[in-house]
């Protein structure tokens, strides 16, 4: 029963306690012995548990100690797929639990491009389960950014069409 209640706990959309999860725990052997449980989740819980994926599309730094910046870091265009999506939620997440961190502003590594919006790729030709992974991935991005504690800023200092602009929409300042 402990090990069902652990395993659905991971399954949260919020993704915190698996990133923290990703960190403790060798990947490998989790993501065995949670597959046979739940099958339809495979695809979801190696993107999130994955700790390079959490980590290779976003950076976060400290402006000061009460201002987070989280900066889009996929280039060229800082598109949103699932991994993007996924490690977004992630920090947002992770930012927003340092109670001394009293801002966020989000930004671009790429001054030409705030964010493309979505991924066209990841629409083409999908896999059902990754799809519908994918759908509620960028939705919990727009949730966690809109319903945030911190007073979020979008620094746009470049392109920001369709997804790009509903990102920066849910940020309290542009």
């Amino acid at each position: 029963m402990f090990f069902l209640s652990f395993a659905c706990s991971l399954i949260s959309p919020r993704g915190l306690t698996l990133q923290k999860l990703a960190q403790t725990t060798p990947f490998p052997l989790l993501l065995t012995l949670l597959r046979p449980f739940f099958p339809q989740f495979a695809s979801r819980l190696s993107t999130l548990l994955s700790p390079l994926s959490l980590r290779t599309f976003v950076t976060v730094s400290r402006a000061s100690p009460s201002v987070a910046v989280l900066s889009l870091d996929k280039g060229p265009a800082n598109v949103l797929s699932l991994e993007m999506s996924s490690a977004l939620a992630a920090a947002v997440s992770e930012i927003e639990s340092d109670r001394a961190v009293q801002c966020l502003v989000l930004k671009s590594s790429n001054q030409k491009i705030f964010c493309a919006g979505l991924d066209i790729q990841e629409m083409a030709a999908p896999d059902p389960a990754r799809l519908a992974d994918f759908w509620r991935t960028v939705q919990q991005v727009f949730i966690n950014l809109y319903g945030s504690r911190l007073s979020t800023f979008a620094a746009i200092e470049g392109h920001a069409p369709a997804g790009g602009c509903l990102l920066s929409m849910c940020c309290d300042y542009r």
